[in-house]
């Protein structure tokens, strides 16, 4: 069974499965099975309450970062992060200001059956498979893709779908039990050990922990303890602890809107005052001056270097665009700011050397790579398909504290835009309808929801594309298409042509152009725009009002 529940504060998706528990086991007395009940998707942008589940449930984390309760134990979420609550235990989850997208899987755990005439029994088993809290996720992104993949299962019906989803089930369960019930192979060496109690802190450094408790889990003495963690984490315990501590405190301060006294008790620390000095000793100027203090900024996204650029910042590092960055690619060099073209990335070891204050990317980091930049630096992760550019840039104006510059940046856009919208009115030309092509080396595509100019022309400027354009794309971002076939079957009012600036690209597009079909299409009175693809590819503030810039010259 599939069914959408809306509310005014989140938009929850919820697959159930009909299980008849009665026949479809066999009796296998004090085994314990766990077995599939439902899968949730939910879209949090305000404060939820997950208070009435009867069934024990995963949460993982798809996107987004906030506060997420458990039986009033708090943990801190972001991407890949994964989360277990036993049966009636209340839950909340809490975005920071952004939205958080979550998978919750609900499961039974069934034991002491036995077979009476026709029928299995069984009791509910309220204990968990493993401690709840958050839980070990070495395979993040794997369990991620699983849970994703029984959302996608669970909208298919008949035995075969079924029993696909059980086996995705009973896999997914077998990872978070490898990694949470200790049976993972039983790691050897004294470094795997350090490293297994080097994990737990990261998930338990916000309760009290102690250098005797975890020697004892660990089987080693104190004093022995203390040398083997120094020696494989590089930090004794306490500093170790602090550092996640404080790392917390820097991003909850940066990213939400929250009192000091509020988050030193979310890390663990019962003294305000204490915790001030701490955070001075630590970092170097008080909780207060960080906040305010201009940031040196990673940028692991070109796109939202620019969204930086829009707000007057620019970053100490970014990766890149082949084709650059236009008009402010003298600016960022001027300035010092070091580009990596974006398929290659910075290693660890230069995102260290480069000792940014705060990292930024979006929701396609890897689990294992966001909890690395997290080490480094607060880690600001924006939710790229839960909201719209505007959306973005306002997330980035907050934690930069450019409010100010985001508003005038975006009173002046909508200035343009009606400026814009009344010239189509008066011409008579807002009623038209228009394709996007973009054009590359190997391949070209058909863009309608997101990116190369779609926003502006379709959104903000409500041309219309044709009904072929939606029926090929759907609700996806583009759709590839095959050259010859592009005129007459998504023949449009207006045909804006964007190439990729490599000559192999240009070439392909200079064939299609010359084609007895675009010749026709001319001669018809069709419009072509040729579009610099470094102008239409972006979607931030600065493309966006390049691409508006370029429509105003196409209408006069």
């Amino acid at each position: 069974m599939v069914y959408w529940r809306k509310h005014g504060i989140y938009m929850k998706e919820v697959y159930t499965m009909d299980h008849d528990l009665k026949s479809d086991m066999p009796p296998d007395s004090g085994h314990i099975r766990n077995e599939f009940v439902a899968v949730e998707r939910y879209l949090c942008r305000e404060k939820l309450h997950l208070d009435n589940m009867l069934s024990h449930a995963v949460l993982i984390v798809e996107s987004g970062m906030g506060m997420l309760t458990i039986n009033s134990r708090k943990y801190p979420v972001s991407a890949g992060r994964c989360y277990y609550a036993l049966p009636s235990m209340p839950v909340t989850l809490e975005p920071y200001f952004n939205e958080v997208s979550v998978i919750a899987v609900h499961l039974e755990r069934l034991a002491d059956r036995e077979r009476i005439a026709d029928s299995i029994r069984y009791t509910r088993e309220y204990g968990g498979f493993a401690e709840w809290g958050e839980l070990e996720a070495p395979t993040a992104d794997r369990l991620l893709q699983l849970a994703k993949e029984m959302v996608q299962a669970c909208k298919k019906s008949g035995q075969l779908a079924s029993a696909y989803r059980d086996k995705i089930f009973h896999e997914w369960m077998y990872e978070l039990a490898q990694a949470n019930t200790g049976q993972e192979g039983k790691e050897n060496g004294n470094e795997a050990m350090i490293r297994r109690i080097m994990r737990f802190v990261d998930l338990h450094y916000h309760e009290e922990l102690n250098r005797n408790s975890l020697a004892q889990m660990a089987g080693f003495s104190p004093e022995y303890f203390s040398v083997l963690f120094k020696q494989i984490s590089g930090k004794s315990l306490t500093d170790y602890i602090t550092a996640l501590r404080i790392q917390h405190m820097k991003e909850r301060l940066l990213f939400d809107d929250i009192r000091l006294s509020d988050v030193a008790k979310e890390v663990g620390y019962k003294d305000e005052y204490y915790v001030s000095r701490r955070f001075k000793l630590e970092v170097g100027m008080s909780p207060t001056r960080y906040v305010q203090s201009s940031k040196r900024i990673v940028s692991l996204n070109p796109h939202l270097t620019m969204h930086l650029l829009a707000l007057g910042i620019v970053p100490a590092a970014t990766t890149a665009f082949p084709w650059g960055f236009g008009e402010y690619e003298a600016l960022l060099h001027n300035a010092g700011c070091l580009c990596r073209e974006w398929t290659t990335d910075f290693t660890l070891q230069e995102l260290s050397a480069l000792r940014p204050d705060l990292i930024i990317g979006i929701d396609n980091l890897e689990q294992s790579r966001l909890q690395d930049c997290r080490r480094l630096a607060p880690t600001f992760v924006v939710p790229w398909y839960l909201t719209d550019w505007r959306g973005h840039f306002h997330m980035l104006a907050k934690i930069t504290r450019r409010t100010t510059q985001e508003r005038e940046w975006t009173e002046q856009f909508e200035r343009q835009l009606a400026s814009v919208r009344q010239s189509l009115q008066t011409s008579g030309q807002l009623e038209q309808t228009a394709a996007i092509v973009n054009i590359r080396e190997k391949t070209a595509f058909l863009y309608l929801n997101r990116g190369m100019g779609s926003q502006v022309v379709y959104s903000e400027l409500n041309w219309s594309p044709p009904s072929s354009v939606r029926k090929s794309v759907v609700d996806r971002a583009a759709s590839a298409i095959d050259l010859a076939a592009v005129l007459p079957h998504f023949k449009a009012d207006r045909m804006i042509v964007i190439t990729e600036p490599t000559p192999l690209a240009e070439s392909r597009t200079e064939a299609m152009l010359a084609g007895e079909h675009w010749e026709s299409y001319r001669q018809q009175g069709g419009q072509i725009h040729r579009a610099a693809m470094s102008r239409w590819h972006g979607y931030d503030p600065l493309s966006i009002m390049w691409q508006l810039a370029d429509v105003k010259q196409w209408i006069r």
